[in-house]
């Protein structure tokens, strides 16, 4: 039996605003800061990064001041922390669309999954063909608990099955049809 990668990958994230009222102002540049009229609080772009006389990194950083966005191996290893969204995406992979979820490899996210028939491995192509199975992977592993962990407003991911892999499958099916 042929197996089918879905490869979900970040395709763009938003940091979260927060009222202005709760946070010092920061110029967008130091040029900015230069003209504008604002405190001489430090930006967390000015704080020291390393250890040493100037203490540990982030020791100086002020209540509310703006970290830097998460990478995409700290978003994946987020999502993988809340293991109820993985669980109702396998659910519905299994349950909903009949394949069987052989392995999930961490990087981007990469599901390993196998189709006991044809009608399955349509079923599959037209769920992700239809974009429908990328709204039930974003709508199961980007929460709001995510967002708030990570700091982050939006996050949209993108699902990809290579229509190669597709074919490779359907041909398997049709060639095993023949023989029998």
């Amino acid at each position: 039996m042929e197996a089918l990668i879905i490869d979900i990958h970040i395709a763009s994230k938003s940091e979260q605003q927060i009222a202005s009222s709760h946070l010092p102002m920061v110029a967008a540049s130091p040029a900015a800061a230069a003209s504008e009229s604002m405190s001489p609080e430090p930006t967390n772009l000015e704080q020291p990064r390393s250890g040493g006389a100037e203490g540990t990194p982030g020791e100086h950083l002020q209540e509310g001041a703006r970290q830097d966005p998460p990478t995409e191996r700290a978003i994946w290893r987020a999502i993988r922390s809340f293991k109820k969204g993985l669980n109702r995406l396998f659910k519905y992979l299994k349950v909903k669309l009949g394949v069987g979820v052989v392995s999930d490899t961490e990087g981007s996210l990469l599901i390993k999954v196998t189709c006991s028939s044809l009608e399955i491995l349509e079923g599959l192509w037209e769920d992700y063909s239809s974009g429908h199975l990328n709204e039930v992977i974003e709508q199961t592993l980007v929460t709001s608990d995510i967002l708030e962990v990570l700091g982050l407003s939006d996050l949209k991911l993108q699902t990809t099955i290579k229509e190669e892999e597709y074919k490779k499958c359907k041909d398997f099916f049709f060639s095993e049809h023949q023989v029998r």
